[in-house]
């Protein structure tokens, strides 16, 4: 599980995202500021899993109170006004 949270990290950094220049590949980065929750049953298993994703948006807007993902990191400003989420739910059986 551990292993499987360091790659997810590292894919909302973007270390897999390049583009090729002159034939060169480039790191073009990832999401800025990224924050990734999951919850679900205690212990995992069969259950509803609640897969949510915060980052910093460039321009402010409304705090969302749907999700509380990354809202006391301080990383998406002094009221979150920089805070996107996306909330996803599955079930996995």
């Amino acid at each position: 599980a551990q292993a499987d949270l360091a790659i997810w990290e590292s894919l909302l950094d973007g270390e897999t995202e390049t583009k090729s220049v002159n034939g060169f590949a480039s790191n073009v980065g990832g999401l800025v500021n990224p924050t990734g929750c999951i919850s679900g049953p205690t212990g995992g298993g069969v259950g509803l899993y609640t897969i949510e994703l915060a980052w910093r948006g460039s321009t402010t807007m409304e705090n969302s109170t749907l999700s509380t993902c990354g809202d006391s990191s301080g990383l998406y400003g002094t009221n979150n006004e920089y805070r996107r989420v996306i909330v996803v739910t599955v079930f996995m059986s």
